[in-house]
């Protein structure tokens, strides 16, 4: 078997204290970043992530997907929900499309969190520019892990008078 660098580093990973270091993330990172938000998760929060599989794992779940590139991989592959919804190809979340329906989803929720991972947030290929904007602008960051490769943002809504 070839001595590739892919394969020493999968050998290599479970050896690593964090999970070892894929190029953008460190794993351990994304565990403290949905520890985080473990510990003030209510029911009825969205879950918003760039990468919603990783957060599934760590997390439990992740209800929608910000990465672009895995929305066209749905698209290439025509995966939709029983409703019509565009879904990740690798973990089922809902595919937020534009920033239209982030508006929404933000309005439709009086909670939610947004995990993500520093290097495909800040490049437009996965992140568009209005999203992230919108995220930054309209929501509150809530924490960011020791390297500074994910951050956490949320936004609460008070509670309406009766």
């Amino acid at each position: 078997m070839p001595l590739t660098f892919w394969f020493r580093l999968a050998l290599s990973t479970p050896r690593q204290v964090d999970g070892q270091y894929n190029g953008a993330v460190y794993h351990a990172e994304w565990r403290q970043a949905a520890e985080h938000v473990r510990r003030d998760l209510q029911d009825g929060d969205a879950v918003l992530s760039t990468l919603p599989m990783t957060v599934q794992y760590y997390l439990g779940r992740a209800d929608y997907n910000l990465n672009w590139p895995n929305a066209d991989l749905a698209r290439q592959h025509n995966i939709f929900s029983k409703d019509g919804r565009l879904i990740d190809y690798y973990s089922g979340a809902d595919v937020v499309e534009d920033q239209a329906e982030l508006q929404r989803l933000v309005e439709s929720h009086a909670r939610g969190w947004v995990i993500v991972d520093n290097y495909r947030f800040g490049e437009a290929v996965y992140i568009p520019r209005e999203i992230r904007q919108f995220v930054e602008q309209r929501m509150t960051k809530e924490f960011e892990t020791k390297r500074k490769t994910m951050t956490v943002f949320s936004w609460k809504r008070a509670p309406a008078a009766p």
